[in-house]
């Protein structure tokens, strides 16, 4: 029995316009679980802090994704397959969230201790 020809490596062409990478990159992740990673790659490459819950099991029903920070921004990402139906939506409690965090207008951000019930209420009452 012969064995087979070694396969050649495909070689990738390089996108020349950002229309270009995005058809690209839509054509190869058609599921979520190959376009989040894939974004938050790219998104660290970029020079963007992320932070993804990677077992949401005991996590507040609804939260985002991806919560991203570079410089003086911050991104909130729900992250959801090619919508094919229904089921591909959003939750209401994912909703709701993406809701709130576009509402937000201040963010303090603070070291907090079980001694600091003093600064803690000052927050958030």
């Amino acid at each position: 029995m012969k064995a087979a020809a070694p396969r050649k490596k495909r070689r990738l062409r390089t996108p020349k316009t950002l229309a270009e990478y995005r058809a690209m990159k839509l054509a190869e992740l058609d599921e979520i679980h190959d376009f989040m990673p894939s974004l938050i790659k790219d998104m660290r490459t970029l020079g963007w802090h992320v932070y993804h819950t990677w077992n949401s099991i005991n996590s507040e029903d609804g939260f985002p994704d991806i919560i991203a920070i570079r410089g003086n921004r911050l991104i909130v990402f729900e992250c959801k397959r090619v919508r094919l139906s229904k089921k591909d939506d959003p939750t209401p409690a994912q909703i709701i969230w993406l809701d709130e965090f576009r509402g937000v207008e201040r963010i303090d951000v603070d070291l907090v201790r079980p001694t600091d019930l003093d600064k803690i209420d000052a927050l958030i009452i």
